[in-house]
């Protein structure tokens, strides 16, 4: 029999190309907005009613943790491991890649 480790914790850790340790406020916070809808579409579908706290920030990169609250564990362990199997689904945009593509769309034409 396996065992499920309890987990309420996301943690955001944004991974930066250049050498900066800094951030977009706006894109910061649409980014977030847009986890915490995820979050929120989980709870309501499975009709489970969630908290989210911000913990505070950690060194290195750019890593902040939620730490999500509720009634049962098991339910909230639920959650985090659906939101987390949906944010990892979405494919990370590479600008160059794209740009080449669009060109060679244009030239196609």
């Amino acid at each position: 029999m396996r065992t499920i480790d309890i987990s309420n914790r996301l943690q955001l850790h944004y991974f930066f190309t250049d050498k900066s340790h800094s951030i977009d406020a706006i894109l910061r916070n649409d980014c977030e907005k847009e986890i915490l809808n995820v979050i929120k579409d989980i709870s309501e579908t499975l009709s489970l009613s969630v908290q989210i706290e911000t913990l505070p920030a950690e060194e290195g990169g750019f890593k902040e943790s939620w730490k999500i609250l509720g009634k049962n564990s098991v339910q909230i362990t639920l959650i985090v491991s659906i939101a987390a199997i949906v944010m990892s689904r979405f494919p990370a945009e590479n600008e160059e890649l794209t740009e080449l593509q669009l060109e060679n769309l244009r030239l196609d034409n």
